[in-house]
């Protein structure tokens, strides 16, 4: 059995930007739908750009996010219905992935840092997740939207155990420059 302590995975955060390819707005909800799926995270802002109707424009909260769809609450003075074709951009910040434990591989992971290189309070979350292309699941949630301040670092020590199973250790935030980093063990 081989064992060796290190750095199993390091991600820092940055925006993502897509095309747009739809509008639609009914009531109090908005929907922009991207040219590909995203993996934005609720609850968390995005910027919509959209040069051809301003009424689109803005920074929101994403409210759901399936696929390429992104809905928010439509705060704008507008509420008509209304269902176009459109250019423009959406951009946020998606699930990051830190570590993916390889097959046939366990590893135990001792230490977790969160560093906040930004100037600004951020939100992060951190998840072990089953699958790393999709937000993970309400069950994988190790920490659910804390809060670290400007040029901060956060430790966590845990043996966390990730497998064939449960093997990918992500995070997310609201911020340019949060970094992720995980220590331990990888046996096999």
């Amino acid at each position: 059995m081989a064992t060796s302590y290190k750095v199993l995975g390091q991600a820092a955060s940055e925006v993502t930007t897509y095309g747009l390819v739809r509008y639609s707005r009914s009531a109090g909800i908005a929907t922009v739908i991207a040219d590909q799926n995203v993996m934005f995270v609720n609850g968390q802002d995005v910027f919509v750009v959209n040069p051809d109707n301003t009424e689109f424009q803005g920074s929101y909260k994403a409210a759901g996010v399936i696929g390429p769809n992104i809905q928010y609450m439509n705060d704008g003075v507008n509420t008509d219905p209304t269902d176009t074709v459109g250019m423009g951009s959406v951009s946020g910040y998606e699930w990051m992935t830190v570590y993916s434990c390889p097959g046939s591989t366990s590893a135990v992971t001792s230490t977790i840092t969160i560093t906040n290189t930004s100037g600004v309070t951020a939100y992060y979350s951190l998840a072990c997740a089953e699958d790393n292309s999709a937000d993970p699941l309400t069950r994988n949630m190790l920490v659910n939207r804390d809060l670290i301040q400007p040029n901060d670092t956060i430790t966590f020590t845990a043996g966390i155990t990730l497998d064939s199973n449960v093997k990918h250790l992500m995070a997310s935030t609201n911020v340019t420059g949060l970094v992720v980093q995980a220590f331990g063990v990888e046996i096999s």
